[in-house]
C-alpha cells in the first residue's frame, strides 16, 4: 500500500475531513494531498496523533530501518492507546470513589458492543448497579 493510501485511511478512520487531519499534523493541506513520506518526526507526529504504532507508521513511511533501529533499542512495544483512551483512563483513575469508578466501568462493558471482557458481575436488567443505586440514595437522603 502507498503512503498516501495509508494516510487516506487514517484520515477516514481518525478526523472528519481532509483539513483537519492536515492541521493535527500542523501541516498544509495540499502537502497532505501528495501523501509524500514524511521525515522521522512528521512519522512520528502522525503516530502520536492516529494512536498508530510508531514502527507501522515508519514502515509505512519507507523508514523500515528507522522502525528495526528504534525496536532493537525499546523493543517491539505493545499497541499504544489511542489520545481518547488515554484521557478516559485518565479521567476514571481521578474520580476517587472506588465505588464509582466501578459503576462507570460496568456502564461502560454494557455499552461496549460484543462480549465484554475481564470477569464482571452483570446488573440486573432495567436495575443500575447497586454500589451507583446507593452511591445516589446516600446524596438524596444525606
Amino acid at each position: 500500500m502507498s503512503f498516501r493510501t495509508y494516510l487516506k485511511r487514517l484520515q477516514k478512520r481518525h478526523y472528519p475531513s481532509h483539513r483537519a487531519f492536515a492541521a493535527a499534523l500542523g501541516i498544509d493541506p495540499t502537502r497532505l494531498s501528495r501523501g509524500t513520506p514524511f521525515d522521522l518526526r512528521g512519522c512520528l507526529n502522525l503516530a502520536r496523533i492516529t494512536g498508530e504504532h510508531p514502527s507501522k507508521v515508519l514502515r509505512a513511511a519507507g523508514k523500515g530501518d528507522m522502525a528495526d533501529l528504534i525496536e532493537s533499542l525499546y523493543g517491539r512495544g505493545t499497541p499504544s492507546l489511542t489520545a481518547e483512551q488515554q484521557r478516559f483512563l485518565e479521567a476514571l483513575a481521578a474520580i476517587p470513589d472506588p465505588l464509582v469508578r466501578a459503576a462507570l466501568l460496568e456502564v461502560a462493558r454494557a455499552a461496549a458492543p460484543g462480549p465484554a471482557s475481564g470477569p464482571h458481575v452483570q446488573p440486573k436488567p432495567n436495575h443500575a448497579p447497586v454500589a451507583l443505586t446507593r452511591r445516589f440514595d446516600d446524596v438524596r437522603h444525606g
